[in-house]
């Protein structure tokens, strides 16, 4: 069952950081018991933050709505890696602020996966 990847930055490249540090939206939840808006794309001590989810979050603003159909095009014209996880304890480690991430349904023989998230503040 593969982990399907595509490289935020190539899309923030595609895009321009202009328009997506620009792009507002709201998520559908609050987050925290609050409804907050969030921009697309935030610098964080110069590394760039890619916030996507074409479901649980929606466009607030004019420049909102065209960075989402930006993302949508973009990611459908690239061709995303492809990680499967072969052995038991295989592990993958993924930056969730760079990379977009996807993963197929489990099939019934897979059920019994398990997936663990971990948060670093920062490695190395």
């Amino acid at each position: 069952m593969p982990t399907l990847l595509l490289d935020g930055t190539v899309i923030a490249a595609t895009i321009g950081d202009d328009v997506l540090s620009r792009a507002v939206v709201i998520p559908r939840r609050p987050l925290a018991g609050k409804m907050r808006l969030l921009r697309l794309l935030d610098r964080r001590n110069a590394v760039a933050a890619i916030r996507w989810d074409d479901v649980f979050l929606k466009p607030a603003s004019d420049v909102g709505r065209k960075a989402f159909e930006a993302m949508r095009d973009v990611i459908g014209s690239l061709t995303p890696e492809s990680v499967a996880l072969v052995d038991q304890g295989d592990t993958m480690v993924v930056d969730n602020w760079r990379m977009l991430h996807a993963r197929t349904a489990a099939s019934p023989q897979h059920h019994d996966r398990h997936l663990e998230r971990v948060y670093l503040e920062t490695v190395g």
